[in-house]
């Protein structure tokens, strides 16, 4: 009875396919880096172009590079919620006593704090254009970079579950309280309108944001659900009868190629793997992996080079899609310093983190045979932003072109001071609208007056000068980078000194400049500017300092320091001069 008991283990553990008899053990004593935190990590760790930021349970957010040297370590005001958020350039969200929003920028610096009023209970989302979306048990906001809060909504009691993203930009929460144990969700525009009450056919234990909608796994089976023509379809669903899932872990991963893994956990020794087309549903292929997912704390999946990483408290395992397993690993022994770890990450660059309850971070180089940071399915989404839901009017300027007014309903009446006063909600879609109407026009009009092709009588550009400069004010008011690429190409173009010097102070409100569009077109324009015009390249100055105050990286540090430099040259004035020198001083205080 024995040796019948060992072959039929024996045959359990070869029917595992391809597994490698040689484990690489990871511990502390192996370790690529280790870094001492100043806590122990309150949640998982992000990924930053310079290497990750880490929240401890000591109040301290702390910056490393992918070796795990410090960079930076900065305090954090008030109690901190295990929520950590990455976003562009590497901005970082917190939650400070759990009401208040903190942005702080890539050199910890914290740019600003808004109080919601309410606990907020999930990690914030970021959308399409960098507004931030927010929740609580029944509340929704969104605030754009600028900490200016767009809207806010009361709802429903929410799941805890995160916000979820449709493939037309539209946000998806689940509601607490199930419909006859059907799940139910809203589904709410970016711009705080509620588009659909959903009631799915069955009970969602698992959701995904993946590029083609929103992957769903129900206690009978599985599909994906998009958006097409402002409508939630089921653009497929496979369903299992007799399905009992509905107390185990599910995780997917998105991958190229039109592929999605489902992992599923099956018992305390083996987890499911479906590799499946994101397009059909079909199956792909179907292996099981020596992992236990029962502890979804415990264990962990991701993706290197296109491949599944899977750990667990025991094993870690690196599978090709057709289920071959490409490296085995032994996990950190009960013995060893880094069995205690709370937090656990795979990065984009090959490197598997453990950060401990005694404060060591460790590192792993896991693969060198890397591909780009940004996925394909990432590098789509971010070709994408929310001009579905804007009108732009092509043939608005055709009947004003040549008339002495831009028009009212273009510029709106204190629209402005709206926009920086805030919850101006859904008439975003108007605003946005207008200017991107506004901004069409405009830039043929510039193009046409630098290649001296315009007609010698003049556009309402040239005879309306106030309606010009209160649009031109409006561009950066969003807190969104709707318009970045706008205002740096009127800095670049704009020949009228008080138009350009409206863009100016417009950036000044906000120095957001996520591509170094922006600074790299004061680049570009300054040495253009009548040197003699003080007032304006003051405006550039201030400019240049709220961009590397706001931005925070030491690429735009030295950029601005570049830019004001040359202002010590013999054709500016004193007062220029010593005002250049001013700014300087100013953002070397920044001590970026």
């Amino acid at each position: 009875m024995i040796e019948k008991k060992l072959l039929l283990s024996a045959l359990f553990i070869f029917s595992f396919v391809n597994l490698h008899s040689q484990k690489i053990p990871l511990s502390e004593e192996n370790a690529n880096w280790t870094t001492v935190l100043g806590g122990s990590a309150l949640c998982k760790p992000q990924e930053t172009s310079y290497g990750y930021a880490i929240l401890t349970d000591g109040k301290l957010l702390t910056a490393c590079t992918e070796k795990g040297k410090k960079l930076w370590e900065k305090s954090i005001p008030g109690k901190s919620s295990p929520i950590l958020t990455k976003f562009s350039s590497d901005f970082l969200l917190t939650v400070s006593n759990s009401t208040n929003l903190v942005l702080t920028n890539p050199s910890g610096k914290i740019l600003w704090k808004k109080n919601l009023n309410y606990p907020i209970t999930s990690e914030p989302f970021v959308g399409r254009d960098k507004r931030i979306f927010v929740k609580g048990s029944q509340n929704i906001s969104c605030l754009g970079v600028n900490g200016i809060i767009k809207w806010s909504l009361s709802t429903d009691i929410l799941s805890d579950d995160n916000f979820f993203e449709l493939n037309d930009g539209s946000v998806l929460v689940i509601l607490k309280t199930p419909s006859n144990e059907n799940t139910k969700a809203l589904r709410i525009s970016p711009f705080g309108e509620y588009l659909e009450h959903i009631t799915f056919s069955g009970k969602v234990i698992y959701a995904k944001s993946v590029e083609k909608g929103l992957f769903l796994y129900f206690v009978d089976g599985k599909g994906l659900c998009s958006v097409k023509n402002n409508q939630t379809i089921s653009s497929w669903k496979n369903t299992v009868s007799g399905q009992n899932d509905f107390n185990k872990n599910i995780e997917v991963i998105e991958f190229s190629d039109d592929k999605i893994a489902l992992i599923k956990e099956n018992s305390n020794t083996t987890s499911d793997i479906t590799i499946i087309s994101e397009q059909k549903g079909t199956e792909i292929c179907n292996f099981k992996a020596p992992i236990d997912f029962s502890i979804r704390k415990n264990s962990l999946a991701g993706k290197i080079n296109n491949k599944l990483f899977l750990s667990d408290r025991n094993s870690a395992y690196i599978f090709n899609l057709d289920g071959k397993i490409d490296q085995d690993f032994t996990m950190p022994s009960t013995k060893d310093k880094l069995s205690s770890w709370n937090q656990i990450f795979l990065s984009q660059t090959g490197n598997l983190v453990f950060c401990t309850n005694t404060w060591i971070m460790s590192g792993f180089k896991l693969s060198q045979k890397l591909k780009s940071k940004t996925s394909n399915a990432d590098k789509k989404r971010k070709l994408e932003n929310y001009e579905n839901f804007y009108t732009i009017n092509e043939s608005y300027f055709e009947n004003t072109m040549f008339t002495g007014s831009i028009g009212s309903d273009l510029i709106g009446k204190n629209r402005k001071s709206e926009l920086y006063k805030g919850n101006y909600a859904n008439r975003e879609i108007e605003y946005c609208s207008s200017l991107l109407t506004f901004e069409r026009a405009y830039r043929s009009y510039l193009m046409e007056n630098k290649a001296r092709t315009r007609p010698d009588f003049p556009s309402v550009f040239d005879m309306d000068s106030t309606g010009l400069a209160e649009l031109v004010s409006q561009l950066n008011a969003f807190g969104t980078d709707t318009f970045t690429k706008t205002i740096a190409f009127m800095i670049k173009s704009e020949k009228k000194d008080y138009i350009l010097k409206e863009i100016l102070k417009s950036v000044c409100e906000c120095g957001f400049d996520p591509n170094d569009a922006i600074l790299s077109a004061i680049d570009e324009r300054f040495s253009s500017i009548n040197s003699s015009d003080t007032d304006t390249l003051k405006c550039l100055c201030d400019a240049v300092y709220e961009i590397c105050r706001f931005m925070g990286r030491p690429a735009f540090f030295d950029h601005g320091i570049s830019i004001l430099t040359s202002f010590s040259g013999p054709k500016y004035s004193r007062e220029i001069k010593l005002y250049a020198s001013q700014t300087l001083t100013k953002i070397a205080s920044l001590k970026i």
